[in-house]
């Protein structure tokens, strides 16, 4: 029986894309730049930045979140661990997304942080 919820989670899983591409060729700007430029600080951007790396079909940034995931279940998330992994996280997206570090530095911070809270 197809219900609402399954033509929407089909819709959404289909349209999102090109939402996506669009979005980033107008206005220059990836999902999560546009997040954690847009959003207020604390809960509402951090988790816009969780959800968007969870529904990410990116392998560089699955593999982030699985590594993430992974250091956060063994409570591995501490002291230099805990520093290298924030680094590695930024340098992973940065480089998934193509954003330009030197420009957008803000962005470093604000995704820097969101990542604090989300495995922090």
């Amino acid at each position: 029986m197809i219900t609402f919820h399954s033509i929407y989670t089909y819709l959404y899983w289909f349209f999102r894309p090109c939402i996506k591409w669009f979005l980033r060729k107008t206005t220059k700007l990836c999902e999560l730049q546009r997040i954690c430029y847009g959003e207020p600080v604390g809960y509402p951007r951090s988790h816009g930045v969780e959800v968007s790396l969870n529904l990410s079909r990116n392998e560089y940034i699955k593999d982030l979140i699985a590594y993430l995931n992974k250091l956060s279940d063994e409570k591995k998330l501490s002291g230099p661990m805990y520093k290298a992994a924030l680094e590695k996280s930024v340098h992973v997206v940065v480089l998934a997304k193509k954003i330009n570090p030197s420009i957008h530095r803000q962005f470093l911070k604000s995704f820097g942080r969101c990542v604090e809270h989300v495995w922090g």
